[in-house]
């Protein structure tokens, strides 16, 4: 009888074998942070050893012919285990941000006091859209009265405070509405207030964090999860174009990217702190700043991606509703 079997590829060995299969192994998210943890460090230790942060010089000392080869040996591992580390902690991270907090003591009162303070702000812009509507109506009223009767106008009073009108007015009212005649720079505040109050869950589902609450808002507007995402997303992946596959993949690696180097960002706050100390107060509050800048605005790019991997999300639900066979 032929033997049908496939052969057996032998693996490569060899310690370029052995190194081709550890960064296959590191995501492509895992990189940038570790790289620029890498980075910091090296940057950090030059400019205590020169006194001072002059980035030209030190970069001029550590590019230069003595010294490269051996940054080059003692950087390529760094970077390599730097690299491990942060892939390994990526998930940790983005549970971190969003607020998933599970120990006892000070973090459960910070994030007693965190989502108070998540719930008053969505009240807050709950608040400020209805006033904005309201005074966007209010201040269009004179264009309607020109040619509107003024039942109608009071009916679109009504739904621009997100009112009911009386149903006798239907057919009066039509296609109308309450925002058809209004200032476009005073529906443009009214839509910015919109959406960041989409961007929370119901009241009794809000986190403590800003990017918890974007994720959730998200989740929780989906329809066929059946409570589990992990197995949703594994489910709808193939009902949907390359083209929304590959969006998911880029904004989920944005995410765990973005989370990633908040976390090195602080970790390097804290470092610059501690090794450049002897330098004096001046330069230490310079390298702790650049840093934590770094970590503000990692954490709003992460919200940035998470807004956009909730949009395929969603894609993904329709998808999956669209594919089930219609009852009756």
């Amino acid at each position: 009888m032929p033997d049908f079997s496939e052969p057996v590829t032998p693996e490569p060995e060899g310690v370029s074998a052995f190194a081709a299969r550890v960064l296959n192994q590191l995501s492509l998210s895992a990189w940038l942070p570790a790289t620029f943890l890498t980075l910091g460090l090296t940057f950090l230790l030059k400019f205590r050893k020169i006194g001072s942060l002059n980035v030209a010089r030190a970069a001029t000392e550590l590019t230069n012919k003595d010294g490269i080869w051996g940054l080059a040996l003692l950087a390529v591992p760094t970077l390599v285990v730097a690299t491990l580390l942060t892939q390994a902690f990526a998930f940790e991270s983005i549970q971190l941000l969003e607020g998933y907090w599970h120990r006892r003591g000070p973090a459960q009162w910070l994030a007693r006091v965190l989502i108070r303070w998540q719930v008053k702000r969505k009240n807050r812009l709950d608040r400020l859209a209805k006033a904005a509507a309201r005074a966007a109506f209010r201040e269009s009223k004179d264009r309607w009265k020109v040619d509107t009767p003024k039942d109608v106008i009071k009916a679109l009073e009504l739904a621009s405070r997100g009112k009911d009108f009386p149903e006798h007015l239907d057919s009066k009212v039509g296609e109308l509405e309450w925002s058809d005649r209004c200032r476009p720079e005073a529906l443009r505040r009214v839509e910015g207030l919109v959406r960041a109050r989409a961007d929370y869950p119901v009241e009794n589902r809000i986190l403590p964090t800003r990017l918890g609450n974007v994720l959730r808002s998200a989740e929780d507007g989906l329809r066929n999860t059946q409570g589990n995402l992990g197995t949703f997303v594994m489910r709808c992946r193939p009902l949907v174009p390359i083209s929304v596959r590959a969006q998911h993949d880029q904004f989920r690696t944005r995410l765990e990217m973005y989370c990633t180097l908040v976390f090195v960002a602080l970790t390097l706050t804290v470092a610059s702190i501690v090794i450049l100390w002897p330098l004096g107060l001046e330069q230490v509050a310079i390298a702790p700043t650049m840093f934590m800048a770094v970590c503000f605005t990692s954490y709003h790019a992460a919200i940035a991606s998470a807004r956009g991997y909730g949009v395929t999300l969603g894609f993904m639900d329709d998808a999956y509703e669209a594919s089930q066979p219609t009852k009756g």
